[in-house]
């Protein structure tokens, strides 16, 4: 510990007078861990989410969303054309900082997909 002392206190202080804290890591029960992890990965496996944002208050929940990795598929038909527009630069940016992409399915119906899916077409038969 005497390294710590002279990084810490510039070994202005004595080794008796330091108080030392254990670290204790709280046991994290199997069950529960398994449950979870089982959980999440029935959700990512199987689950994508509509959204309907109508204000651009509305996007910060699917922002959150795409933050866990998850796809979402966001439909843009409520909202005014200026409102939705907003709403998709919001978006545009969210997506290009979590390194994921932007597909449109329809006029106003994008995907969002996070960082490591990938939408393949599907392909041709001869």
């Amino acid at each position: 510990m005497g390294q710590y002392n002279d990084f810490l206190f510039k070994g202005q202080k004595e080794e008796d007078e330091l108080d030392y804290i254990e670290d204790v890591v709280p046991k994290r029960s199997t069950r529960n861990f398994r449950a979870a992890t089982l959980q999440k990965a029935q959700r990512s496996m199987s689950s994508v989410v509509i959204h309907s944002p109508a204000t651009p208050d509305e996007v910060e929940s699917l922002i959150d969303y795409l933050k866990r990795h998850e796809p979402a598929i966001v439909n843009l038909d409520k909202p005014p054309l200026e409102i939705a527009q907003r709403i998709l630069d919001m978006l545009s940016g969210a997506i290009y900082a979590l390194n994921g992409s932007m597909h449109r399915i329809q006029d106003n119906i994008f995907l969002l997909t996070p960082e490591g899916v990938e939408i393949a077409a599907p392909s041709e038969e001869k």
